[in-house]
C-alpha cells in the first residue's frame, strides 16, 4: 500500500471513530441562540450579506457574514432539521484538522507527529459545545480559516493567506490577532517578509481601531473590560481549559515551533480575555489549533512511545468528558424540542396573534430563542415577546390580542391561551398552565410549578363579583423559609383598603380566608404585603411570599 493510500485509510478510520464518538450530537436540538439566528437570517437580503462580507467594517451588533450567511442558507434549505446543522459542524471540524495536518507537514514535522497534532484537535472535548451546537458555527469557521491562512502563508501563497485571514475575521473578530501570529512566524524563521505581511496588519489595525472606538456603545456583554478583575476572571476560566498547554510547551520548548504554537493559542485568545461576561469553552476553537501545533512538536521530541502513552491516557479522559457533557446536552435538547414543537402548533389556532407573553420556559430557552421560534412558526418578523414579570404588563397589552405561553416542566409541554381586548377579568387566579398573567400587575416572578413568588409588595387585578363574600389566598411555605425567616406575615389590601392580615406558622400549603363586604360587581386591585425574604441559597431576587392561588369566593366555595 502506498503512503498516500495509507494516509487516506487513516483519515477514513479517524473520521469514522469521531462520528461514532459524537453520534449523539445528531439527536440534539437547537439552542435559543440557534433559533434566534434562524429566525432573522432566513430573510436576510443577499445585498446585506455581500456588503458585510466585502467591507472592512466592524459591526457593533456583531453581524458576522460568514456564520450568519451559513445560518441563512441552512434556514432556507434544511429548515429545522437539526442533523444538517451538526453534519456541517463536523465536516468543518474535520476539514480544520486536515488543514492543520497539512500545516504541520509544511512546518517540517514528521508525518507521525503531524498526525498527533491533528488527532489532538480532532478529539479535543474541551471543544464539545463547538461540535454539538450550531450557535458556535462562527468559531468553527474562524478556526478553519485561521489554519488555512497559516498553511497558505507557510506555502508562500500570500494572497490566498490574506483571503483566508479576511474570512476568518468575518467569522469571528478575534481572528485579527492572526496578523501577529504570522509576524512571530516571520521573526522566528528569519524570513521577515514584512512588506507581504503589511495587508494583513492593515486589516487587523482597521478592525481593532473600530472595535476600541465603538466599545463604549457596545452591549454590556460585549463591552471590552481589560481591568484586573475582568482579567482575573477570564484567565482563570480559560487557563482551567488549557491546562495541558504548559505541559506540551515544556516538552517542546527548545523547538521554536512549540513556542510559536503556544503563542498562537495565546494571541488568538487575547481579545477574549477582556470579555468577562462571555465565558464559553467553545471560544477556544481557534486558539486550540495553536495548542495542537505545540502538541505535534512535543510528540516529535518525546518519541512515539511517549506520544502513544499520552494518547492512551488522554483519549479516555476526553471520552469521559464527552459522556458527561452529552447527558446534559441531550436533556436540554429534549426540553427545547418539546417547547419548539409546541410553538409550531400555535399559528393554525391563533393566526392573528403577534404579541406573546412567556410564563416559564426550559432552562435552555431564553426570550430571544422564544422570539426566534415564533418568527419561524409564523414566518414573519413582527413578533413581540414579553416575560410574564414585565413591569406594567397589563398596560402594554391592553389594546391588542395576546397569547400566553405557559411551560409545564413536569410534563415537558407548552400550552398557549389567547386573550383579546374586551375579555373580562377572572375573579380567582391559580398558578398553572392557563393563569391569565395579564391580571398580575407589579411585584411577581415567573411561575415555579405550582406557585409563584411575590415580592414584598405585589399587586394584581381581579373582577370582584356581586356574589363575593370571602377572599381566599393559598401559600406554600417551605421549611427553609420558616427556619431562615420565621413565620411569614401577610397583609392584604383591596383597592387600597386593608382587608385582613394573617401569619403562617407551619410549612406546606396553607389557606387563609377573609370576609368581603357585599357590593356591586366591580374591578378590584389586590395588594399583598409581606416581609423581605433573603434565602441562604444566595437567590438574588427580592422575595416576599410564595402564592399558589387567590381570589373571591361566595360564602360556600362552588
Amino acid at each position: 500500500m502506498t503512503q498516500r493510500a495509507q494516509a487516506a485509510a487513516a483519515i477514513l478510520i479517524l473520521a469514522l471513530l469521531f462520528l461514532i464518538a459524537n453520534r449523539g450530537a445528531y439527536q440534539g436540538y437547537f439552542s435559543d441562540d440557534d433559533l434566534n439566528n434562524i429566525g432573522w437570517t432566513r430573510v436576510l437580503p443577499a445585498s446585506t450579506m455581500a456588503e458585510g462580507l466585502l467591507l472592512p467594517r466592524y459591526y457593533l451588533q456583531h453581524f458576522r457574514p460568514v456564520g450568519h450567511g451559513t445560518f441563512a442558507l441552512l434556514a432556507n434549505t434544511a429548515g429545522l432539521d437539526f442533523r444538517w446543522y451538526v453534519a456541517l459542524l463536523h465536516v468543518l471540524h474535520f476539514a480544520t484538522c486536515l488543514a492543520l495536518w497539512r500545516l504541520l507537514l509544511r512546518l517540517d514535522l514528521p508525518p507521525a507527529a503531524a498526525a498527533s497534532g491533528a488527532i489532538f484537535l480532532l478529539f479535543q472535548m474541551t471543544l464539545f459545545d463547538a461540535l454539538w451546537k450550531p450557535m458556535y458555527l462562527f468559531d468553527v469557521w474562524c478556526g478553519l480559516f485561521c489554519v488555512l491562512s497559516l498553511w497558505a502563508w507557510t506555502s508562500q501563497r500570500f494572497w490566498l493567506s490574506f483571503l483566508a485571514f479576511w474570512l476568518a475575521v468575518k467569522s469571528k473578530e478575534h481572528a485579527v490577532m492572526l496578523a501577529a501570529v504570522i509576524a512571530l512566524y516571520e521573526w522566528w524563521t528569519g524570513t521577515r517578509r514584512w512588506i507581504k505581511l503589511a495587508p494583513l496588519a492593515a486589516v487587523a489595525a482597521i478592525f481593532a481601531i473600530q472595535a476600541v472606538w465603538m466599545n463604549r456603545s457596545a452591549a454590556p456583554d460585549y463591552t471590552l473590560r481589560p481591568t484586573p478583575a475582568a482579567l482575573t476572571t477570564t484567565i482563570a476560566f480559560y487557563a482551567a481549559r488549557l491546562w495541558i498547554l504548559p505541559m506540551l510547551l515544556a516538552a517542546g520548548w527548545p523547538d521554536w515551533r512549540a513556542r510559536w504554537g503556544a503563542a498562537t493559542a495565546i494571541l488568538l485568545l487575547l481579545p477574549l480575555l477582556a470579555l468577562p461576561t462571555r465565558l464559553f469553552a467553545a471560544y477556544l476553537y481557534a486558539p486550540m489549533a495553536g495548542a495542537a501545533i505545540t502538541a505535534a512538536v512535543a510528540a516529535s521530541r518525546t518519541g512515539w512511545r511517549i506520544a502513544l502513552l499520552f494518547f492512551c491516557l488522554w483519549l479516555p479522559y476526553n471520552f469521559q468528558q464527552l459522556r458527561a457533557a452529552r447527558r446534559a446536552e441531550l436533556t436540554t435538547a429534549m426540553q427545547n424540542r418539546a417547547y419548539v414543537q409546541g410553538v409550531l402548533e400555535i399559528p393554525p389556532r391563533l393566526p392573528e396573534i403577534r404579541r406573546f407573553i412567556h410564563d416559564g420556559a426550559p432552562p435552555g430557552m431564553k426570550p430571544w430563542g422564544i422570539e426566534g421560534a415564533l418568527r419561524i412558526a409564523y414566518q414573519r418578523m413582527d413578533i413581540e415577546v414579553l416575560p410574564a414579570d414585565t413591569r406594567g404588563l397589563a398596560a402594554k397589552i391592553a389594546d391588542q390580542p395576546v397569547a400566553l405561553l405557559s411551560w409545564e416542566p413536569l410534563a415537558n409541554a407548552l400550552h398557549a391561551v389567547a386573550r383579546r381586548p374586551g375579555d373580562p377579568d377572572a375573579s380567582y387566579l391559580e398558578t398553572g398552565r392557563f393563569m391569565p398573567v395579564w391580571q398580575l400587575l407589579d411585584g411577581w416572578y415567573e411561575a415555579e410549578s405550582t406557585f409563584r413568588w411575590a415580592k414584598p409588595r405585589a399587586t394584581a387585578r381581579l373582577l370582584k363579583p356581586e356574589w363575593a363574600r370571602e377572599f381566599e389566598v393559598r401559600v406554600n411555605v417551605g421549611e427553609g423559609f420558616l427556619k431562615e425567616a420565621g413565620p411569614p406575615r401577610l397583609t392584604i389590601l383591596v383597592n387600597g383598603q386593608p382587608l385582613g392580615e394573617t401569619q403562617f406558622t407551619r410549612s406546606g400549603w396553607q389557606t387563609a380566608r377573609f370576609p368581603v363586604p357585599p357590593g356591586a360587581a366591580a374591578p378590584a386591585e389586590i395588594e399583598f404585603r409581606s416581609a423581605l425574604y433573603k434565602p441562604a441559597s444566595g437567590d438574588p431576587r427580592t422575595l416576599g411570599i410564595p402564592i399558589g392561588a387567590f381570589g373571591f369566593l361566595p360564602k360556600e366555595k362552588p
